[in-house]
């Protein structure tokens, strides 16, 4: 798959998601006026207590169906048989936490059993969308992705709004996996049946599951990284904090899934392809890099002066006791892109290892930076400054190590050192002229950081010489 290839397929996932998001903040903003912060925090708890179980619902399937999909049609039974008896597994080990949390804490409880009751039903829609994206069928994909997080969204605003509370968070998991298996069967077709040549035995799983561990424990991780930290604050704060640091942060996460999403999608796909052009696969990673420093810095940076505003009115107030953690979250947005786009690199070379070491010291750290920062502070906008800082510091430390993967790790935090200095600069002139006024320092931040831009794109050029010829 060339470089247009993968223009192409990720185009189709981030326009999608690009809707799915505008979904989202539309979810938001009417699940924001029926539920307070105790009932966010309570679906906070529920998910960092079922977010390891939860990743390992496909039993890293889909990873192994992308990078071996000349098997596919061989080993389809393997994989779906396989797929199931993870997710029934999950299912036993969250019933079993919900139990004891039943009469004390009922709403608790109820939302982990429809969690758990939700991967089974979502096993085949794992299988069939690990197919499409082997087919390269990004556009079905897309549309899978949209309808799912529309009904996600207005099944929990429709019961919110009939009085159910936290509970709310309960059904829409079910509802959603129904949907996606229903989807997928419909867009992927039948699955192909295994050839009579190949008989699955006990040993194909035993293989399976040495093939797959470092993927299971690797996405465990990367769960832990994303919902461990509301386990962190909720420990050792109150319901109320730990559900406005989550509005907060979803609020982050749903401005920044678009392109996440589509470098997730699209990206380990396209740079499996170039295995064997390991100088052209660099190339695309550094240009991906490049796109995400040019444009997500200056994006992170307007979201952070509008945030607040925007916030207040929406909700007239409500909210705004999240809008300062907000802001300071917005600003990890590129950090988390490329982390995202540096997994797909080590997902395309099958370093399934250095995949779950990486992302457990990025899930350990920053639990443990959020456990200190709620123990010693315990406001919101402190434990959201503390992950800011971590997260820079861990990106930085990612690139550093991604050398032994042929990336030029100097050129690479020259990028986003010169990115990062055009978007300050072009702040601080905008705050010195335009004073006081959002509005006036975020136009003018925008058109000096587009001007700073062009006036270094020789610069770019050069970096990206030095990028692209590193290898030969």
């Amino acid at each position: 798959m060339t470089s247009r290839s993968a223009i192409d397929g990720m185009t189709w996932v981030f326009a999608s998601n690009t809707l799915a998001r505008l979904v989202t903040v539309a979810g938001q903003v009417v699940v924001g006026w029926l539920l307070v912060p105790e009932d966010f925090g309570i679906y906070a708890l529920a998910l960092s207590m079922s977010a390891m179980i939860t990743a390992l619902r496909n039993g890293g399937i889909g990873q192994i169906m992308i990078q071996r999909a000349e098997e596919l049609h061989a080993k389809v039974r393997l994989y779906r048989n396989y797929s199931l008896a993870i997710n029934a597994l999950g299912t036993l080990i969250l019933l079993a936490m919900a139990a004891p949390a039943f009469g004390e804490r009922t709403s608790l409880a109820l939302v982990l059993t429809g969690i758990a009751l939700s991967l089974p039903l979502s096993a085949p829609s794992l299988i069939y969308r690990s197919r499409l994206i082997v087919d390269r069928n990004f556009r079905a994909v897309a549309s899978m992705t949209l309808w799912s997080t529309l009904l996600w969204h207005a099944s929990i605003a429709l019961l919110a709004f009939a009085g159910l509370g936290p509970v709310s968070f309960a059904i829409a998991p079910l509802l959603q996996a129904s949907y996606e298996s229903i989807a997928g069967r419909r867009y992927a077709g039948a699955l192909p049946v295994d050839p009579p040549a190949h008989k699955t035995q006990w040993r194909d799983y035993f293989l399976l599951f040495a093939d797959t561990r470092w993927i299971m424990l690797s996405s465990a991780a990367l769960a832990l990284a994303t919902n461990g930290v509301y386990f962190a604050v909720s420990a050792l704060t109150d319901t109320r904090t730990v559900g406005i640091f989550f509005f907060a942060f979803q609020l982050v996460l749903a401005l920044s899934m678009p392109v996440y999403s589509a470098i997730e999608t699209v990206l380990p796909t396209v740079l499996s392809s170039l295995n064997r052009d390991r100088s052209q696969q660099v190339v695309l990673y550094a240009r991906v890099v490049r796109g995400i420093a040019v444009a997500g810095i200056p994006f992170s940076i307007v979201c952070a002066l509008l945030l607040p505003w925007l916030m207040n009115l929406v909700w007239r107030g409500k909210w705004d006791i999240a809008a300062p953690a907000a802001q300071i979250l917005v600003t990890c947005i590129p950090v988390w892109l490329i982390v995202n786009a540096g997994r797909a690199l080590i997902d395309a070379r099958g370093l399934w290892r250095v995949r779950f070491w990486v992302l457990s010291a990025y899930a350990v750290g920053g639990i443990a930076v959020a456990a200190v920062a709620s123990r010693y502070h315990g406001t919101v906008e402190s434990i959201a400054i503390a992950l800011a800082v971590f997260y820079a510091l861990f990106v930085a430390v990612f690139v550093m190590i991604q050398t032994r993967l042929g990336v030029p790790w100097r050129s690479i935090l020259l990028v986003l050192s010169v990115a990062a200095a055009i978007s300050i600069a072009a702040l601080l002139l905008a705050l010195g002229i335009a004073g006081t006024s959002a509005v006036a320092v975020m136009l003018l931040f925008v058109g000096l950081a587009v001007v700073g831009n062009l006036l270094l794109r020789h610069t770019w050029q050069d970096i990206f010489l030095t990028v692209s010829t590193y290898r030969r």
